[in-house]
């Protein structure tokens, strides 16, 4: 543990690692005292694309001597602020600061061990003074507040309205950037969904599935495809069955429990 008196004799060394893709600075007990140097060290390294500065109690005070330092990298991808102290409404400006800084790349947000959900960022005064709109219900109904990640992606989305619509935690946006880019190591793919179940965030449904069907429809690798638990129906098939027919290395497709019936099957 540097502590905050510790961390300020290394930002000499530290701020000379330009190339750095990721920082862990979590657990230092740097406190509010130390986020002034934290800012420093951070504002110079503009190459990160993950971050930890977790369970450091920065609180608010720190926070907002931090937040102008993290929106200056725009090639982050992962930010983690747990642990630190922090109210509902610190993640509101966290998200609000990010998207005015047009931070899209920031897909992971991770505020766990500060005392609130992830449900209560968007209900706050905070979020709604950083001029971010209530998420949809349909957002809301596929579990989207139900995590910090899904509220950051959100609020930083160019297309907040587009995104509500196509979000799924099924879907995360890592895994479709894989399937698009056709990831040579993902030739198998097996997203199981829970057909039994009433809660929106378990499987994919007729709507969610298009955001799907628009990654495979660019992929060229994969063999192997399970999709099974998703009550598609037939209207989610219809949106489904363009992509899957332009898989041309696929061997083996799994569709079970998607509601279907004997004319589905012979599309």
């Amino acid at each position: 543990k540097v502590g905050s008196l510790g961390l300020t004799k290394l930002i000499g060394a530290v701020t000379q690692l330009t190339a750095l893709t990721s920082l862990d600075l979590g657990s230092n007990d740097m406190m509010a005292e130390g986020a002034e140097a934290m800012a420093v060290i951070v504002t110079c390294l503009t190459s990160l694309r993950s971050l930890s500065v977790a369970n450091n109690k920065v609180g608010s005070l720190g926070l907002t001597k931090l937040i102008g330092a993290v929106t200056q990298l725009t090639q982050l991808t992962s930010l983690d602020l747990g642990g630190n102290e922090l109210s509902a409404d610190d993640g509101a400006r966290i998200c609000g600061a990010a998207a005015a800084a047009g931070m899209t790349q920031l897909q992971e947000l991770k505020l766990e061990g500060n005392g609130f959900a992830a449900g209560s960022v968007v209900g706050c005064d905070a979020w709604r003074e950083a001029g971010l709109q209530p998420p949809p219900d349909d957002f809301v109904g596929v579990g989207g507040t139900k995590s910090f990640s899904g509220v950051m992606q959100y609020a930083v989305s160019r297309d907040r309205a587009a995104f509500a619509a196509r979000y799924h935690p099924l879907l995360p946006a890592a895994l479709l950037r894989r399937i698009e880019s056709s990831d040579p190591s993902l030739t198998s793919l097996e997203i199981k969904g829970n057909a039994s179940s009433s809660d929106g965030s378990t499987f994919l449904g007729c709507r969610r599935v298009v955001g799907l069907a628009e990654a495979l429809s660019l992929n060229t690798c994969i063999t192997s495809l399970v999709l099974s638990g998703h009550k598609l129906g037939g209207e989610g098939l219809q949106a489904l069955i363009g992509a899957v027919t332009q898989l041309t290395a696929l061997t083996s497709l799994d569709l079970g429990g998607n509601e279907l019936s004997a004319d589905d099957g012979a599309r």
